[in-house]
């Protein structure tokens, strides 16, 4: 009896990294589609970039907070059919003539859920908080339309 719960909790986890890593690897091309679109409209409304189509349907976001100590954050933020659908955040910081990573977070979102988060360095950022704040373009008004 115990032999077919193990098999069958392997086989479940199985299933269940396929289906995270499909959901994954779809949200890798339509980024990729994003970036190579000439028909977006890119506009500026102080330090936040934003990608939509014709009728105002948002895609892409890259968003730059300034903060204390001479550090940057830069957003970037990607939708589908007004759905976040990636989330990546950097903390740089200014030395002398150069800008250093000092966080490096990324968020793949599927139903308004993280299913993966990666941590590029040791400093992570909060990702629900990249989470909030990528929806939070989507709410009419907040984005720079």
């Amino acid at each position: 009896m115990r032999k077919h719960i193990y098999i069958i909790t392997l086989l479940t986890g199985i299933l269940v990294s396929c289906s995270e890593n499909k959901a994954i690897s779809e949200i890798h091309t339509y980024i990729k589609d994003i970036k190579t679109r000439t028909d977006l409209k890119e506009s500026y409304l102080d330090r936040t970039r934003e990608w939509t189509d014709k009728n105002g349907k948002l895609y892409r976001i890259i968003s730059r907070v300034d903060r204390l100590n001479d550090t940057i954050t830069n957003f970037e933020f990607y939708y589908k059919n007004e759905k976040l659908i990636y989330g990546k955040g950097l903390i740089l910081v200014k030395t002398k003539n150069q800008l250093d990573t000092i966080s490096h977070s990324e968020i793949y979102v599927k139903n308004e859920n993280i299913i993966k988060q990666i941590h590029k360095k040791p400093h992570k950022l909060d990702t629900q908080m990249i989470q909030l704040f990528g929806e939070s373009f989507i709410i009419k008004g907040l984005g720079t339309e």
